[in-house]
């Protein structure tokens, strides 16, 4: 494989690991989020079912927008929602700013940023002999992400809160761009 491929899979490897590792750990901010904004579980949970709701619902969409005006558009477009709606979470102050926020910017952002748009972009790049391995990785990196963001924003939770937590990672969701 040429260089090239190899900086893409690499690029490819930390959009899918931040996307999809950020995506798993929305369930620690349960807690801080719901006291905070004196919410309900069941509310919290239904912003969070929202997400995934518009994130399975957008993806063929954002496939499509991918296919007609490149990849590299959608990914800078998911992690720029992305990123927003990380931080309009952060300064949330009631469930309607979370819908706003996590349900629908960070859905919105997630169906740019996540294994359809990059695998899609990798396929057209990664010899045939090499694609299954390719794949792999790239996948591989999702969960990899979730091993290594849950623990590690579940500290930063304790010491910074959740507020500065989401602050972190829309910084950090801004790596896509």
């Amino acid at each position: 494989m040429s260089r090239r491929i190899y900086i893409m899979l690499l690029c490819s490897i930390v959009i899918v690991l931040i996307a999809n590792g950020f995506r798993q750990t929305f369930g620690i901010f349960l807690l801080p989020v719901a006291a905070d904004l004196d919410i309900s579980r069941q509310a919290f949970g239904l912003v969070v079912a929202i997400q995934a709701l518009l994130f399975g619902f957008v993806q063929p969409i954002a496939g499509l927008i991918a296919d007609r005006h490149g990849s590299f558009k959608v990914i800078v477009g998911g992690a720029f929602l992305y990123a927003l709606g990380l931080w309009l979470m952060s300064i949330s102050a009631n469930a309607l700013d979370l819908h706003i926020s996590l349900s629908i910017l960070v859905g919105l952002g997630l169906a740019g940023t996540t294994q359809v748009i990059v695998l899609g972009a990798v396929g057209k790049v990664v010899p045939n002999e090499r694609r299954g391995f390719v794949f792999g990785t790239v996948i591989a990196a999702g969960s990899f992400g979730m091993f290594l963001f849950v623990p590690s924003l579940q500290g930063m939770l304790g010491i910074f809160g959740w507020r500065e937590t989401l602050v972190i990672m829309a910084f950090l969701s801004l790596i896509h761009i």
